[in-house]
C-alpha cells in the first residue's frame, strides 16, 4: 500500500517591507505572521532602523549588534558566540563560529569588516567591560533567576530577543519578528546589487536552494530605497574568476555600508 502524505505548503518569497505592509492589511492573522517572516529590509531602511537604533537603544552592547547583524548576515546564535578575538582589525575579517554546516566537526567563516562596521566595533571594543564575548552587558546582571558562573555578563538568547523587541517597540519595525530579519536583508540586498551567489554563500555560511529561490532573482530588478541612480547590474558584477578568493570577497565588503551612506545622503 503506498502511503501519500498531504502536500506541504511553500513559504512565500521574500519581500519588501512595503509589500508586507500592503499584503497584511486583508490577511487572517496566521497569514500575516508568515508573511513578516518574510521581510528583507532595503538599504534605506536598513540605515534609517540604525539610526533609531543608535538614539534608543537601552544598553551599549545593543547598537553594535545590530549593526553586525545588519551588516554580515550572522544568525543570532553565531553573533552570540561572537568573542573578542574573533575581529581582526588588522585583516578587516571577522572570524564567525558555524554550527549548522557540518554535524561532524567545527567550522568557521570569514566575513569582510564594512567601513560603519568596523567604525562602531572599534569604538565598541575601546569601551568594552570586560570578558571574551563580543557583546555583554556592562555588569554581571542582577535579575537571572537561573545559576551563573561568577562574573558571567554575557548575553542570553531570551535577553537579546527581548532587545531586538524592546527597542523596536514605539515605531513602525514593531511587526518585525527577529534578528534573522537582518540575514534576510543582507543576501537579498547583495543580490540585488550583483554579487555572485558564491560570494554571498561564503559570507552568510549555508544556504539552501529554497532559500535562494525565495529570494527571487533580483539581478532582474532594482530593490526600491537601495542607490537610485544605479541599477542592479551595474553594481559590483563578479566574474567567475574573480569569485573565487578572498581577494574579490575583501574588494566587496562595503556593499552594504556604501548603500546605506549613500541613502542617508539622498534624505539629507
Amino acid at each position: 500500500m503506498r502511503i501519500k502524505y498531504p502536500k506541504s505548503e511553500e513559504k512565500p518569497p521574500f519581500q519588501t517591507f512595503a509589500e508586507v505592509e500592503r499584503q497584511t492589511k486583508n490577511a487572517t492573522p496566521k497569514m500575516a505572521a508568515q508573511l513578516w517572516e518574510c521581510v528583507f529590509l532595503t538599504l534605506r531602511e536598513i540605515a534609517e532602523l540604525l539610526d533609531y537604533v543608535k538614539e534608543h537603544a537601552s544598553q551599549r552592547f545593543v547598537y553594535p549588534m545590530f549593526v553586525l547583524a545588519a551588516h554580515t548576515g550572522a544568525r543570532r546564535a553565531e553573533i552570540m558566540r561572537l568573542k573578542v578575538r574573533d575581529v581582526d582589525f588588522d585583516s578587516n575579517l571577522i572570524t564567525i563560529h558555524e554550527r549548522k554546516k557540518s554535524h561532524e566537526k567545527r567550522t568557521t567563516r570569514r566575513v569582510p569588516i564594512s567601513p560603519q562596521l568596523r567604525q562602531v566595533l572599534e569604538k565598541w571594543v575601546a569601551v568594552h567591560p570586560g570578558g571574551e564575548q563580543l557583546f555583554c552587558h556592562d555588569q554581571t546582571p542582577t535579575w537571572r533567576t537561573y545559576d551563573r558562573t561568577d562574573n558571567d555578563n554575557s548575553v542570553t538568547a531570551d535577553e537579546a530577543h527581548d532587545q531586538f523587541k524592546g527597542t523596536l517597540a514605539a515605531t513602525k519595525w514593531s511587526r518585525l519578528r527577529g534578528w534573522h530579519l537582518f540575514r534576510h536583508s543582507f543576501c537579498s540586498n547583495c543580490a540585488a546589487r550583483g554579487i555572485d551567489q558564491r560570494i554571498i554563500d561564503n559570507w552568510a555560511g549555508h544556504l539552501s536552494e529554497e532559500m535562494v529561490r525565495r529570494r527571487g532573482d533580483f539581478r532582474q530588478a532594482s530593490i526600491p530605497g537601495g542607490t537610485p541612480t544605479l541599477t542592479v547590474n551595474s553594481v559590483l558584477c563578479q566574474t567567475p574568476e574573480s569569485s573565487r578568493g578572498m581577494g574579490s570577497i575583501s574588494r566587496s565588503a562595503d556593499v552594504i555600508s556604501d548603500g546605506s551612506q549613500s541613502s542617508n545622503q539622498d534624505g539629507q
